[in-house]
């Protein structure tokens, strides 16, 4: 829910109802469940179980002979090489972040037989790349870059 709400970070109105109903979708599910929850268990009481699996029977094998036993015996006598080769193979499947480029979608992204993409292409074409960038300012100001008074006259006539 935390990690969901941290879209409002982003300030986009697009994203700022969709956080605020997951949000409120997840808030009246933990809701739900710490409340409602053991209401009805309490109410169902001893029959929870009354349709239970007749056909189900005991494990044949014991739990000592599997193969996931053994492992996870393996992994308590001796947790911390598999705590590094855990975290290695994090590492490597982690590395694509490295090279990832975000930014946001545009009309260049859409199939080139589109009428909107061969807009977007059109206006790329006649005003150059970058088109569709933000727009940075550089100014020279009397007091430095540090001249707030300047800086907010600036803001003010490029608003």
């Amino acid at each position: 829910m935390i990690s969901i709400l941290g879209l409002l970070l982003m300030k986009l109105s697009s994203n700022r109802g969709v956080a605020i109903a997951i949000s409120l979708g997840v808030l009246m599910t933990m809701v739900a469940s710490i409340t409602l929850l053991p209401a009805v268990l309490g109410f169902v009481g001893r029959n929870i179980d009354k349709l239970g699996l007749p056909h189900r029977r005991r494990a044949t094998e014991q739990p000592r002979a599997s193969i996931w036993y053994r492992w996870s015996r393996v992994l308590q006598r001796r947790p911390w090489p598999a705590v590094i080769i855990g975290f290695a193979v994090l590492l490597v499947l982690a590395a694509p972040v490295v090279s990832m480029r975000l930014g946001f979608a545009d009309a260049g992204n859409r199939p080139t037989s589109d009428t909107t993409r061969q807009a977007y292409d059109l206006l790329s074409r006649g005003f150059g790349k970058g088109f569709n960038g933000p727009l940075l300012l550089a100014a020279k100001t009397p007091g430095g870059p540090a001249d707030a008074s300047a800086l907010g006259h600036l803001r003010a006539t490029n608003a």
